[in-house]
């Protein structure tokens, strides 16, 4: 990495922390960087898969060692203060109360929700996703031998929008038992509104469907929206929907392998916890714990610098479209640090532009297609890294797109 990016940048942005510290990630055995085995060329900036290029928050850092240095590690549950910090940080930041309870611990969001479906549905069950959408939504419903149902998002004037006639065509199906959404939305970027939530609450509960809610980028919202968690909505809405988290994304810690179900009905929490014991997934992580802890007592301040140095990697993003690539249009993004590019007016396709970016400017973006029905022509690329890197990036890739 290091002939990659030779110097630091100076902190140029006014922050309690130096998101422009560079920081070498090679021989981590990092997926992010491994750029030679997974795109077949060495010295490739990637800005692929969707983790951060920055450290953690120091309060995490140091409780991960101040644990380490215990030099026992055994098996461990939750313990209060584990799920206080849960509910306090949902409570401040969502504005959603929310009863200790209610709350399951795993070690991912995918493991959640392939639980889930196993338990709510059957093979040859219908399951409706809203592509172009997180690439594991469809493998894990295809792979459990439940059928796909795509309503596909609108693009329009820069945005997506939902079908909701078409939505309910689908969840009007007699084979359709579960919704899984998207909210904040990976990889378009919307933040939905409480009136868009309300409406697709409403009809999982005309069409009998439940909802299994998404919510790992809660936390990454620009200033001018908001997230509304969907199971906050109404009571009767709550009752049909499971709410997956995870501090991974909001303070890079994908490799602990940390997540939580939040379900408020209790016969329906009991049926999962009984699935959890019988696929033998009730061990902790016992650093996944901790540093979800951590972060949740003391990384607020952390996560607000982070979010206005995101905004400007953003803005940087904007500017450079608009004056180097001409047939490139970025979507508006309200949520997440994945810029969704529309690439269709260059005339060639994803793939292609993809092997061009890595091959001629060594710069590696996830293709479009991989999200599903809509993506094709789209770009999708991780600004969540030192503004330097960021800079270097957008200028290799002018020698493709300018």
């Amino acid at each position: 990495m290091r002939n990659i990016i030779k110097d630091n940048e100076k902190n140029e942005f006014v922050s309690g922390h130096n998101f422009c510290e560079v920081i070498d990630r090679a021989n981590t055995n990092t997926m992010k960087w491994n750029c030679k085995s997974i795109f077949g060329e060495d010295d490739v900036l990637p800005f692929w898969v969707a983790d951060m290029d920055f450290k953690s928050p120091q309060p995490v850092i140091d409780s991960l060692a101040n644990r380490a240095e215990h030099g026992i590690y055994g098996y461990t549950l939750p313990g209060r203060s584990y799920k206080e910090s849960i509910t306090n940080w949902i409570t401040n930041r969502h504005n959603w109360e929310v009863n200790q309870d209610w709350i399951l611990t795993l070690p991912t969001l995918i493991y959640g929700i392939t639980l889930i479906m196993r338990t709510f549905s059957n093979v040859g069950d219908q399951i409706v996703i809203q592509q172009p959408v997180y690439h594991p939504f469809a493998r894990i419903v295809n792979s459990n031998q439940r059928e796909l149902s795509v309503n596909e998002l609108v693009y329009e004037n820069g945005s997506y929008k939902i079908d909701f006639d078409d939505l309910e065509q689908r969840l009007a199906n007699p084979k359709t038992k579960i919704f899984l959404l998207c909210s904040p939305h990976n990889p378009v970027g919307r933040v939905w509104t409480k009136d868009e939530l309300k409406q697709m609450g409403e009809l999982c509960l005309k069409h009998d469907v439940f909802i299994i809610s998404d919510e790992i980028h809660w936390d990454l919202v620009f200033a001018d929206y908001k997230h509304i968690p969907t199971a906050s909505i109404s009571e009767e809405i709550a009752n049909i929907t499971f709410t997956c988290t995870a501090p991974t994304k909001t303070f890079n810690l994908a490799g602990l392998h940390i997540s939580n179900l939040i379900i408020s009905c209790k016969q329906k929490r009991k049926q999962i916890i009984t699935e959890i014991n019988n696929a033998g997934l009730n061990d902790n992580n016992i650093f996944g714990l901790i540093a979800l802890e951590a972060a949740y007592t003391h990384g607020e301040r952390w996560l607000v610098d982070l979010m206005v140095y995101l905004h400007r990697n953003l803005q940087l993003i904007e500017q450079h479209v608009q004056a180097n690539w001409p047939a490139v249009k970025l979507v508006q993004l309200e949520g997440t640090y994945l810029a969704w590019l529309d690439i269709k007016s260059t005339g060639a396709s994803d793939e292609e532009i993809q092997k061009r970016l890595v091959k001629e400017a060594k710069v590696a973006l996830h293709m479009g297609s991989t999200f599903g029905q809509g993506g094709e022509g789209f770009l999708r690329m991780n600004f969540a890294c030192p503004h330097s890197m960021l800079k270097i990036g957008l200028q290799r890739m002018d020698k493709v797109l300018k």
